[in-house]
């Protein structure tokens, strides 16, 4: 039997948990029952999915996430049967700015918000499609998926719009049609490879500016709960103080607490070495990870350049080229932002706890209802307090982001969403945001009580962010557990 390895990183005052690196199997036997194909758009494709609109005089539109699934009676419980749609995730090329989002009292400037001083949390705000965008779809037929007959009919689809400070995000949504519900619980005709033509057309006197659109099919199990990161940058700083950070968040995260895939993104490609070990495909680790290296460079030049001086740019972005992909290989997702932050529950130590809490937070759902997002709260951590350990560099071991600091703010407040990828197809860092002008605008949402999950943000994780607790609005105290009536206040 193999040997596997221990390392004690410790979350509160006097409190600890041994991690335990190796193998975690979470229950599976939702995806093993599904009787319908899921596709995923092809990393490795023939042809770039984009277009030029209007005959060529229009803006380039490209595709950057999409998916294909149906939503099958069993796979998840509280849904009806229907058939397989395309979900793909649109960026327009052009128009792109940069805004730094406005608060809910619509005061400017990060320095309000308890950010980090020393980064931009701007966004890139694109120009987005017209309202009146008419959107087609239809499937590829012959033996390769490749043959598209002039006269083939097409599938009347529709265009979903998000808009607000934050950003401008436009998705396609259309049913393949009946050339696809003949695959229905008929494993041996789903092709490896699904090819599709997608269309769009900005209002009547347009010419239809069709992409071309390259799917891979998803053999592996369903699985129950992932994450994905922001946009990451600048390891060569964050490993230098801190050498262990990425394997002990991940270890956490993924060895112990209980998710079975991440998402990790990067403008700069700087998480390549350290995230290389958990990209790898591995024997004898269940869990996996999927490492998007220079992510802005797979969107636009435009973008890439934008994320040079504005690292978060493109964070919502990644979250929905995450949401929009796991909507075909997840029951849920979290936003786990960076690893200054631990999901942690206090009434469950064991390993794999994560899949007993979200267990339990969908014994009630209501089984007619749009459910979006469970709201997960936070609470700010700052350095020193007693028992804390502060090392840097060379001296930093095992758990020393957590060891330093045990101080906490004697509040939680909204940091954290556990999204239904198929509920919510867009979100910010906190948040889903609802379609416009759509019934359900966001879906319904609940809260989580903060003993039953929470997450630790240790916001001066560097050194530099020393004092940055104090400007989150309250005094940062002795660390203390969570009571019961611990509310949002």
């Amino acid at each position: 039997m193999r040997q596997l390895e221990r390392h004690r990183l410790f979350l509160t005052g006097g409190v600890s948990v041994l991690v335990t690196i190796g193998a975690f199997f979470p229950a599976a036997a939702e995806a093993e029952a599904s009787q319908t194909p899921r596709y995923v758009l092809c990393e490795q494709r023939a042809q770039a999915a984009e277009v030029k609109l209007g005959g060529g005089d229009g803006p380039l539109v490209s595709v950057y996430a999409a998916s294909v699934m149906a939503e099958e009676e069993g796979l998840r419980h509280w849904r009806r049967p229907s058939a397989l749609s395309l979900r793909a995730a649109l960026l327009v090329h052009d128009g792109w700015s940069v805004v730094l989002p406005k608060r809910t009292d619509g005061v400017d400037g990060q320095e309000h918000s308890g950010h980090a001083r020393d980064a931009s949390y701007a966004k890139c705000i694109g120009a987005g499609l017209p309202s009146s965008t008419e959107v087609l779809c239809r499937v590829g037929s012959g033996e390769d998926g490749r043959h598209f007959a002039p006269n083939a009919s097409w599938e009347q689809g529709r265009l979903a719009e998000f808009r607000n400070t934050e950003l401008t995000h436009d998705f396609a949504l259309c049913n393949l049609g009946s050339i696809a519900r003949r695959w229905q619980r008929r494993p041996h005709l789903w092709p490896s490879r699904l090819r599709m033509q997608l269309g769009l057309r900005r209002d009547e006197g347009d010419t239809l500016g069709v992409m071309q659109l390259e799917l891979c099919r998803v053999d592996r199990p369903w699985m129950n709960v992932s994450f994905c990161s922001q946009p990451l940058y600048n390891f060569q700083t964050l490993g230098q103080e801190l050498p262990w950070v990425m394997e002990d968040w991940l270890e956490y995260h993924l060895g112990h607490f209980g998710f079975e895939h991440g998402e990790v993104y990067d403008i700069d490609g700087s998480f390549a070495q350290a995230l290389e070990p958990w990209a790898r495909a591995s024997s004898w680790r269940s869990t996996t990870l999927t490492y998007h290296r220079k992510w802005p460079s797979k969107l636009s030049s435009s973008l890439q350049e934008f994320s040079k001086d504005h690292p978060y740019c493109t964070e919502t972005l990644a979250y929905a080229h995450c949401l929009t992909t796991h909507r075909a290989l997840s029951s849920w997702v979290a936003l786990l932002h960076a690893p200054d932050e631990y999901l942690h529950a206090h009434k469950h130590r064991e390993r794999g706890a994560l899949q007993e809490v979200v267990a339990w937070l969908q014994t009630d759902l209501h089984p007619e209802l749009p459910f979006s997002f469970f709201q997960v709260n936070g609470v700010s951590f700052a350095r020193g307090g007693p028992g804390s350990e502060e090392t840097a560099g060379a001296a930093a071991g095992r758990g020393s982001v957590i060891a330093a600091s045990k101080l906490r703010m004697p509040m939680v407040y909204h940091h954290t969403p556990l999204i239904d990828p198929e509920n919510c197809m867009c979100a910010g860092p906190h948040m889903c945001y609802g379609e416009v002008d759509r019934d359900y605008r966001i879906g319904v949402t609940r809260e989580v009580p903060p003993m039953a999950l929470v997450v630790h943000h240790y916001v001066e994780m560097m050194e530099r962010n020393r004092g940055r607790c104090r400007t989150m609005g309250k005094q940062c105290s002795l660390c203390t557990y969570f009571r019961d009536k611990d509310t949002v206040r």
